[in-house]
């Protein structure tokens, strides 16, 4: 970034120092919209918009209004003033074009006339009249582009090892991970057995596991989820859908889903468990 450097004294300055003044605002804010967007030189604040105003039934030309906007082309950011146009159809496409304006004429001391101020201005129109225009619905809003670049910096949490004991011979993994509105929970489960085992005082004999401890939110509270039941092998065609449940900290197969005995039965699930 070029910058001035002002002492007192009586400096001397020049019409250089002044565009040095002019474009070194200019010349960051480019910089950084080309951070933001990466290859993308027009893009759109947020996405456009129109409402319908009304609709000719004779000519069937609807007049749309297209909501105020912020374009920015080559680093330059344009306003998109509130219009109204009338469209050949719904479907017409909506044009944003841009154009450079001159004006505050003045006399110089050698008699020439030159320009002074310089305006740069972006409009709509359903009508491609330049080369330079864009079709509006085709260009990328700057959270679009600026999503991706956030997310990637976003750490993606690690799932954590539920302790637990298993019953009925099922041995395997379950885990979970805090995805912000909810407990994302892994499990997968098989077992050897040939007949199913009673756990506890009651008359349930569908126990996999029991939470070891209360490192796991909802281990002792109750939830219910679906899971896959392998029946007798691994293809498709031999699994079935099931439920599992959490009860007073042991985790079930809901017994309308039992089949035969244990080492017929893996358990495989991935549910979800909101906070």
């Amino acid at each position: 970034m070029n910058r001035l450097i002002f002492n007192n004294g009586g400096q001397p300055v020049y019409l250089d120092d002044l565009r040095t003044l002019q474009e070194a605002a200019q010349t960051q804010m480019a910089i950084l919209l080309e951070g933001l967007s990466g290859d993308e030189s027009v893009f759109l604040f947020t996405k456009a918009s129109c409402e319908l105003v009304s609709f000719d039934n004779e000519t069937l030309k609807p007049t749309l209004k297209i909501a105020r906007n912020i374009v920015v082309k080559d680093g330059i950011l344009y306003e998109l003033p509130e219009t109204t146009v009338t469209a050949d159809s719904m479907e017409s496409t909506i044009y944003i074009g841009f154009k450079t304006i001159e004006a505050d004429v003045r006399t110089f001391e050698d008699g020439q006339e030159h320009a002074c101020t310089q305006r740069h201005e972006a409009y709509w129109s359903t009508v491609k009249s330049s080369p330079s225009m864009v079709d509006a619905l085709n260009l990328k809003t700057l959270w679009a582009l600026v999503a991706p670049l956030i997310n990637n910096n976003i750490a993606t949490p690690n799932y954590r090892n539920i302790n637990v004991q298993w019953h009925n011979g099922y041995t395997g993994k379950v885990d979970y991970k805090d995805i912000g509105d909810a407990y994302r929970v892994r499990i997968n489960a098989a077992s050897n057995n040939f007949e199913w085992e009673k756990y506890g005082t009651g008359d349930d004999n569908t126990a996999i596991f029991s939470f070891n401890d209360d490192s796991f939110p909802y281990s002792n509270r109750t939830f219910w989820a679906d899971t896959v039941l392998g029946v007798g092998g691994d293809t498709s065609a031999r699994e079935s859908k099931g439920s599992i449940y959490n009860h007073e900290g042991t985790v079930h197969l809901d017994p309308n889903n039992i089949i035969s005995y244990p080492a017929v039965c893996p358990v495989r699930a991935i549910f979800e468990i909101p906070k």
